[in-house]
């Protein structure tokens, strides 16, 4: 039917294409015809539902149609041209996506979406709520700077400070050698009482950190009072649930049929942990033991009750706030502030740039 057309007919559409060709890419015509000629603009709209049609009609069809003219106008359009090609080899229409042509951008102005605007709004209070305390801190202590220069020089605080820093790291440690193994068990195997392992992994989360030391000052008694061992077993009691899920939720990401191609081709089932599993995972896992760090290094409430000597950073601006007052305090809290977000984003950094290398 469509390889009868006239060729009046033809000349006549292919001019009416070519005006649309013009309306699309002349925005000053554009402009013209729908400020100036009312019967333009009805026109210009009776003629959208052509272009619709004919990017909806089989390939053979529209060839027979056009010819290679047809061919050269598409290929001219290029995103559009994808995109119906696109649409054409998908067979049910709710697949097809809307075409995205120059020609309608008009109308898709008039139907602009302002919810991502208004969501980012409401969610911008908790980033201001995050920040803003980060940076008042900051700037209250760059007017001091005296007490800040003396507390850098105070060997009780710097020794504090080293203490914070190699619990919290040991901490972590501990957490990713238990917790791997466990994290890859609850993704590959079901057993009874899975769901209540699993909620035993998230209890810590819940529980008042006060508590926390109280418990564990009850199971263990005078083997955690007062030393490094308390230290890190309130931090890995707070923080180990992130090591756990993290490594997880790593593990399921990668296909489990993967490590069975493996085996079948002669690994154990170790070997293939090792060569698949844990390097496609690692990602996932070394957020979690950034996590795990920073939280370990954090935890102050367990610690009080647990350990109170040898002295970390976290207690001791308790300490120095309640003897000596905000101001005594705030250079401490500052210091390691700095030392945490630093060590933090850098970590954060190495992992995603680690991430992106594998990709």
């Amino acid at each position: 039917m469509l390889h009868e057309v006239g060729a009046v007919k033809k000349a006549g559409l292919r001019t009416l294409f070519r005006a649309h060709s013009l309306l699309m890419h002349c925005p000053l015509a554009r402009n013209a015809l729908f400020c100036v000629s009312i019967p333009g603009i009805a026109v210009y709209a009776l003629t959208l539902p052509l272009w619709e049609k004919l990017a909806e009609l089989e390939e053979k069809e529209l060839l027979g149609y056009w010819g290679e003219e047809y061919k050269r106008f598409m290929e001219k359009r290029g995103p559009f041209s994808a995109q119906v090609k696109q649409n054409r080899s998908l067979k049910s229409q709710k697949e097809r996506k809307p075409l995205n042509s120059p020609g309608l951008s008009i109308w898709g102005k008039m139907k602009r979406d302002y919810t991502l605007y208004l969501f980012a709004a409401i969610g911008s209070f908790l980033i201001v709520y995050i920040a803003l305390p980060l940076i008042v801190i900051f700037a209250k202590q760059s007017t001091d700077w005296g007490m800040l220069i003396k507390t850098l020089r105070d060997a009780y605080v710097i020794e504090a400070l080293k203490n914070s820093l190699l619990t919290a790291t040991a901490t972590a440690l501990i957490a990713l050698f238990f917790g791997v193994p466990l994290g890859y068990v609850l993704a590959r195997k079901e057993f009874p009482g899975k769901s209540l392992v699993q909620a035993i992994v998230d209890v810590p989360i819940v529980i008042p950190h006060s508590v926390v030391g109280i418990m564990l000052l009850v199971t263990f008694s005078s083997a955690i009072l007062d030393n490094y061992t308390g230290i890190i077993a309130a931090m890995l009691f707070v923080s180990a649930s992130f090591s756990i899920n993290a490594a997880r939720d790593g593990f399921l990401a990668v296909d489990e049929k993967l490590e069975n191609v493996a085996r079948t081709l002669g690994a154990s089932r170790l070997k293939a942990f090792f060569s698949i599993s844990l390097p496609m995972a690692f990602p996932s896992i070394a957020s979690g033991a950034i996590m795990t760090w920073a939280r370990a290094i954090s935890e102050v409430g367990a610690i009080l009750i647990v350990a109170y000597y040898p002295k970390t950073a976290q207690v001791l601006v308790m300490e120095y706030f309640n003897n000596y007052g905000l101001r005594a305090s705030r250079p401490i809290s500052v210091i390691l502030i700095a030392i945490s977000l630093t060590i933090f984003v850098l970590l954060r950094w190495l992992v995603g740039r680690t991430s992106h290398a594998s990709r």
